[in-house]
């Protein structure tokens, strides 16, 4: 009977949450688009980031694109997804439920250089993740990658409303 009780409950609210917890007065608008996400990550493309780890320092250059398989679920969930979403979105997977959140699901590859030597310490290491922005405007943006063997993130290093990823912290 419990179980019974607890599954009612929390359907009544998962329904109720759309209505309750994301209402606003006055709908907001985001400041960008896809577009601004794209040649943020074209930036990146073309950026080389230096890092230092264990006394070292390295190269890293990053070639990435926009996840393309998930695109075709958008089409089939997106009404089901804006449904719920309170204000979130995803250009291409199912937003979460009442934050503002942009999300651009990223893949490609990284070369890692150690700069004294110039030997490549990987080549075409496989990455995927997200390009993510927090909130209506843009200069919350990071992206956060991962791979077998760790991950990568970036931070918005600029002190203005412009976005310049920075190379937060790495690991392989």
């Amino acid at each position: 009977m419990r179980k019974h009780v607890k599954w009612g409950l929390m359907s009544v609210l998962w329904l109720a949450n759309p209505i309750i917890g994301c209402s606003q007065e006055e709908e907001e608008k985001f400041s960008f688009d896809e577009e601004d996400m794209l040649a943020l990550l074209d930036e990146v493309n073309q950026e080389t980031f230096a890092f230092e780890a264990s006394e070292k320092s390295f190269e890293l250059q990053f070639t990435l694109v926009p996840r393309e398989a998930e695109t075709a679920s958008l089409h089939l969930t997106s009404f089901l997804a804006s449904a719920h979403a309170c204000g979130s979105r995803s250009f291409f997977a199912e937003a979460e439920a009442c934050v503002d959140v942009s999300e651009l699901p990223v893949e490609g590859t990284v070369d890692i250089i150690d700069v004294e030597t110039g030997d490549i310490i990987q080549d075409d290491l496989i990455v995927e993740g997200s390009l993510d922005v927090y909130g209506l405007t843009f200069d919350n943006a990071s992206m956060y990658l991962n791979h077998d063997g760790g991950s990568f993130s970036f931070i918005n290093s600029a002190e203005t409303e412009e976005v310049d990823l920075s190379l937060d912290s790495a690991e392989w």
